[in-house]
C-alpha cells in the first residue's frame, strides 16, 4: 500500500456495500447524535475510510458517520479505499 494520498481512490458506493468493523466500536449515543446532527446540517463532507476484505468494504474510520447516514436516508456515500490492508496497518 502506498502512503501517498490518491484522489482516484475516492469512490461513491452504496451504503449497503459497507461492512462495519467490530474492532473499533463506539457506543457513545450522545456523540453519535452530534455526528448525526452535523451531517443533517452540513452534509457528509469527509469520505469514509474503508479497506478491502473478503466480506467487502470494511469501514476503518467512520462507523458513526455511516450509521448516521443510513438513519438520515442516504443510499450512497463517498469512501476512500485504503486497499487490502491488515487490521494492524
Amino acid at each position: 500500500m502506498s502512503s501517498d494520498f490518491n484522489p482516484e481512490d475516492i469512490k461513491k458506493v452504496k451504503l449497503s456495500d459497507l461492512v462495519f468493523n467490530d474492532w473499533n466500536p463506539k457506543d457513545n449515543e450522545k456523540e453519535f447524535e452530534k455526528v448525526k446532527k452535523s451531517i443533517e446540517v452540513n452534509g457528509l463532507i469527509t469520505p469514509i475510510f474503508v479497506r478491502e476484505t473478503d466480506e467487502g468494504l470494511e469501514v476503518v474510520d467512520g462507523n458513526q458517520r455511516v450509521r448516521a447516514a443510513k438513519e438520515l436516508g442516504y443510499s450512497e456515500i463517498y469512501v476512500y479505499n485504503l486497499g487490502k490492508i491488515s487490521e494492524s496497518e
